[in-house]
């Protein structure tokens, strides 16, 4: 799968795992949060863009996004052209939401971390975000 191509009936999925999840942790505002969570536009888009003019070609290599939550971010870094894009999360369902999410893509990670001790040896990564 290309990675400006998004499966619509895997997002459509995705989308609905995110609602259960959503409701399991007492959400209140669930459609505001599910939009947030899954737009590929806006939040995610704006911080790329702040960061990106910084950054030298060679920090395209590979990306660690730490909270990756269900893998939104992934995409975006892949759209601004980083190659591998690697993502820690704390809470085990966001990490499967976000592997099943990503599964047709060969350069997307999602791993599940304490929050304290990274999975990965040091420098590891040409940038973290």
């Amino acid at each position: 799968m290309g990675d400006n191509i998004l499966d619509t009936n895997r997002e459509f999925e995705t989308r609905e795992l995110v609602r259960k999840w959503l409701i399991s942790e007492g959400q209140w505002n669930l459609e505001a949060n599910l939009d947030q969570l899954t737009n590929l536009e806006g939040g995610f888009v704006d911080r790329f863009n702040f960061f990106m003019p910084y950054l030298p070609e060679t920090a395209k290599d590979s990306i660690l996004i730490s909270g990756c939550s269900i893998g939104s971010e992934h995409i975006v870094a892949s759209r601004f052209g980083f190659n591998e894009v690697y993502g820690t999360e704390v809470e085990q369902s966001l990490v499967d939401i976000a592997t099943f999410r990503l599964s047709d893509y060969s350069n997307f990670f999602v791993s599940h971390y304490d929050g304290l001790n990274l999975p990965f040896p040091d420098l590891s990564f040409s940038f973290v975000y």
